[in-house]
């Protein structure tokens, strides 16, 4: 059997089309980089506080940690499946912002949520089924009411993205709505995750023509959907590599845990 060795990134291998933030938790992606360093260590996330001095009160899900430091917002990409941590670092703030279908590229401007052309294409949605909208479904497609019908899912392949592994913080510059990322020795707000990620290797192995497991975890729901795909570690991580092999699911059965 011939086995595959590809290359993994979040935006890339899980479709950039989903709306959202999430990260790939099994196999591990390239865009956990951080998951060495202190703050994110052992599934741990950054902004948190280990022993709060001020805690919020109540629960907040958006802060599971409890705490805000100082000069930050309190939000991370913090995940748990109930029996282990995910060791995910800053892999959901690797995305792109700010793109609509039809643009040649994206604006990398507040868009959460976007309802607007954002380059005036003109491109009509392809992707108007209610049952495979996943938000504002119950209006009609199409009309002034279906205000998301210019974001990517509604029309899969004809967005652009900054980069085929994102963009750190979603763009050039810190923006509303979780497009941030905190500087590290490995990367800083803007830089593109094709260019200034290392190689990750996983241990993991994956045979051809076997089954195959993957694991995702959703930080922010947008709606939308998303695919996996490889690009082979001897080419150029771009969006014409990755299109070249998309992955078939295995079955309609998908778990939660």
């Amino acid at each position: 059997s011939r086995k595959m060795f590809s290359r993994l990134c979040i935006a890339a291998v899980v479709l950039s089309q989903a709306e959202a933030h999430m990260s790939l938790v099994l196999p591990p992606s390239r865009n956990a980089v951080d998951r060495v360093l202190p703050p994110w260590q052992n599934g741990k996330w950054w902004p948190y506080e280990p022993n709060c001095s001020d805690p919020i009160p109540g629960w907040n899900p958006q802060i599971p940690s409890g705490c805000v430091p100082n000069g930050t917002d309190g939000w991370g990409c913090n995940c748990a499946n109930g029996t282990e941590p995910c060791d995910v670092a800053q892999s959901c703030f690797w995305f792109s912002q700010g793109c609509t279908i039809g643009c040649e590229t994206c604006d990398g401007g507040p868009s959460n949520p976007n309802t607007e052309d954002r380059c005036g294409s003109g491109m009509v949605a392809t992707v108007n089924d209610p049952l495979l909208r996943t938000y504002n479904r119950d209006v009609e497609a199409l009309s002034e009411d279906d205000v998301y019908r210019f974001n990517p899912w509604r029309a899969p392949g004809f967005a652009p993205v900054f980069d085929s592994c994102g963009m750190a913080g979603g763009g050039p510059k810190e923006m509303p709505g979780e497009a941030k990322y905190t500087e590290t020795q490995f990367a800083k707000q803007g830089d593109l995750g094709s260019q200034v990620l290392p190689a990750a290797p996983t241990g993991i192995t994956w045979t051809r023509g076997e089954t195959a497991t993957a694991k995702w975890s959703i930080r922010a729901n947008h709606g939308g959907g998303y695919q996996y795909r490889l690009c082979p570690a001897n080419e150029t991580l771009n969006e014409e590599c990755f299109m070249k092999t998309p992955l078939t699911w295995a079955s309609t059965l998908q778990v939660l845990e």
